[in-house]
């Protein structure tokens, strides 16, 4: 079917070889928002007193983060194998292409991967983990009752993951992804990638 102008001037939700629809625009710049706050939550927290209330609603709010990341993530996963979008290889080398995709999934492992490791880190201790007050996620790993919460193994696994592993491979990955934006755009003069992700495609 033709398309007509009224159209072709409404944004499409939809992925597509012209670039993201406003739904994966939509979902990519909420998860960028909420690292930014899921990160500075988690080193506001470091900052404050053990065993205090103000810290563990803090704490909370982190966590719930996580889980509302996990789920976008997930979602997200759906909807690109749904709808899946095309590279605009025109201007991009072939090192440039791979160096694009294993971005993309290294970047969607570590946000599931980063807040797993966070729940790890307070089931292993005993702490509930829960969403904004709305539920609260059953204790799946099996604690040690003779041994105290930071004694407990996946406590020490889900601590060690999340704060010497997952938390640099977000910074480095994240960093990545922002210097190759930049070196497209500013660099490279290559604007059509850029504007894949930046407002809804038209049809």
């Amino acid at each position: 079917m033709p398309s007509t102008p009224d159209s072709e001037a409404r944004p499409r939700w939809t992925n597509g070889p012209g670039g993201y629809g406003g739904i994966s625009q939509t979902i990519h710049w909420l998860t960028a928002a909420l690292m930014v706050v899921i990160v500075a939550t988690g080193l506001y927290s470091s900052t404050l007193p053990r065993d205090t209330d103000w810290r563990s609603e803090v704490l909370h709010f982190h966590k719930s983060l996580g889980l509302l990341i996990i789920a976008l993530t997930l979602v997200r996963l759906v909807w690109i194998a749904y709808s899946p979008a095309k590279l605009s290889v025109v201007k991009l080398k072939r090192w440039e292409v791979l160096a694009a995709r294993i971005g993309h999934i290294l970047l969607y492992l570590i946000l599931l991967l980063m807040p797993l490791s966070g729940v790890i880190f307070s089931e292993g201790a005993g702490r509930e983990v829960g969403f904004f007050n709305l539920f609260t996620l059953p204790q799946f790993l099996p604690l040690d009752p003779a041994l105290l919460p930071r004694e407990q193994y996946y406590y020490k696994l889900g601590k060690f993951l999340h704060e010497n592993v997952f938390q640099w491979a977000l910074y480095a990955i994240f960093a990545a992804h922002i210097a190759g934006v930049v070196k497209h755009y500013f660099i490279d003069g290559d604007r059509d990638n850029f504007r894949r992700m930046w407002g809804f495609r038209k049809s």
